[in-house]
């Protein structure tokens, strides 16, 4: 059984599909009762609605969200890694900020990365204690894998770039998933800012030696958070590092963004998905976001 396939059954089984009539002890919804759908809390956390939900700090949105998009953003990671020759790095020490349920590390294992002869190492970042619970069985399964190891740190990610890295570890691929659209808009690019410029003050100066280093910037297609992917790069280039970028999407556009996206030629879903958990957990299907993926020469 794959990872995500292993975890959105046990989310199944532990999800109350009627929190209005069976509530949480003690609700975390801002308005002091649940909004009696996690479909609505999904939609105030992503359209950052004034008194909605905006934290990820509830038990059964957890279990909820994670089979609903689970799906989704593995396939995005899925798409562009294949777009990669991995070939040419010697192991695979992966960084994830703003980790959640950890959808990369399931498109790594989708595409059995974690099978091949090199060591391989997720560490994984995010500041909501409620994904503890989704942390463990994710660690539980790892161990099939002898030459992997996974942990994750709930954290603030500055905290885990800054705080808890220095020295500690060298990484080789940094995920930063719909991590940038989740910060509010009025502080966005003064934490998004922060974000790359800890990377290239922390991360990239003890990174994985004679390797590439890998960055894939996996978000919503909106030129609010695609702008920041050519920051980025002029970041890493004034820091005088080498790299390439590649900017893709997935969405047939009905305009002319002038970003240099290159549109992937598929985005359809990479798993097979459970017929009813589609209408359960009202499933984000088809991909749609869009991606920077950056390498820096060794």
């Amino acid at each position: 059984m794959s990872l995500i396939h292993y975890l959105t059954e046990f989310c199944d089984q532990e999800y109350k599909p009627h929190c209005q009539n069976d509530p949480c002890p003690d609700c975390t919804h801002p308005s002091g009762k649940c909004s009696g759908s996690c479909l609505k809390c999904s939609k105030q956390i992503n359209y950052h609605t004034e008194g909605g939900r905006s934290l990820y700090n509830c038990q059964n949105y957890i279990y909820y969200y994670t089979v609903k998009y689970s799906w989704k953003y593995a396939s995005e990671i899925m798409y562009a890694l294949k777009m990669l020759d991995l070939s040419k790095y010697p192991q695979y020490q992966i960084l994830s900020l703003g980790c959640g349920n950890a959808p990369d590390l399931m498109a790594f294992d989708a595409l059995r990365f974690t099978y091949s002869n090199k060591n391989f190492s997720y560490r994984g970042y995010d500041i909501s204690d409620c994904w503890q619970t989704i942390h463990r069985k994710i660690i539980d399964y790892s161990a099939i894998y002898p030459n992997a190891t996974v942990q994750f740190e709930i954290s603030d990610v500055f905290d885990g770039l800054v705080v808890n890295n220095i020295y500690k570890f060298s990484y080789n691929i940094v995920v930063i998933n719909y991590l940038l659209s989740h910060f509010p808009n009025e502080n966005r690019s003064i934490f998004v800012n922060q974000i790359f410029d800890d990377i290239i003050s922390y991360i990239l100066p003890f990174r994985v030696p004679n390797s590439p280093f890998l960055i894939i910037i996996n978000d919503i297609d909106h030129w609010e958070i695609r702008q920041y992917f050519d920051s980025f790069i002029e970041k890493l280039s004034k820091a005088g590092y080498g790299e390439t970028g590649s900017y893709y999407h997935f969405k047939d556009r009905n305009f002319e963004a002038n970003d240099g996206s290159a549109r992937h030629e598929l985005n359809g879903n990479l798993f097979v998905i459970p017929e009813e958990y589609k209408k359960k957990f009202h499933c984000a299907i088809v991909c749609t976001g869009a991606q920077a993926i950056i390498e820096v020469k060794p």
